[in-house]
């Protein structure tokens, strides 16, 4: 599982497919499923139109791989950049997502969940109203390893 982890990582980095829509079909099954907080996909091409829709002008810095079981691997990654809901435009403080990966008995990628390290609406009323002192704080800047 760490080899293929590590792969997909160093291609999820390269593409930004998380952030960009940009998908390397060879790793994942027909089957693929996304879950986050907001969102809920079925297929690989919906998940890689809906992200490309989403969002803009993004980047997204994985911080940290785990194999987390036999079938399982996280992901943990910095996004940062642009939504184009509920306007286009709107800024996107930084935060971390912690994704899940779970691999078929082919090898291949047949799910995804998502959670944020905040709340989704502290990430909506950041992008309308940065200056509210409840907020959590932007997450620093990092330097994948995986770049």
């Amino acid at each position: 599982m760490a080899p293929l982890a590590d792969e997909f990582a160093r291609a999820f980095q390269r593409s930004q497919w998380g952030v960009s829509g940009k998908v390397e079909p060879r790793f994942f099954a027909d089957s693929f499923a996304f879950r986050d907080p907001d969102v809920s996909t079925k297929g690989l091409k919906e998940y890689a139109s809906g992200t490309g829709t989403v969002l803009s002008n993004c980047r997204a810095d994985v911080t940290e791989v785990l194999v987390t079981g036999p079938s399982t691997f996280v992901i943990k990654w910095r996004i940062e950049g642009t939504a184009n809901v509920p306007v286009p435009g709107l800024r996107i403080k930084p935060y971390i997502v912690i994704s899940t990966f779970t691999v078929n008995g082919d090898g291949l990628v047949d799910s995804e969940t998502d959670a944020f390290s905040i709340p989704s609406w502290d990430i909506l009323l950041s992008a309308v109203a940065p200056w509210l002192p409840f907020l959590a704080p932007e997450e620093p800047s990092v330097q994948s390893p995986y770049a």
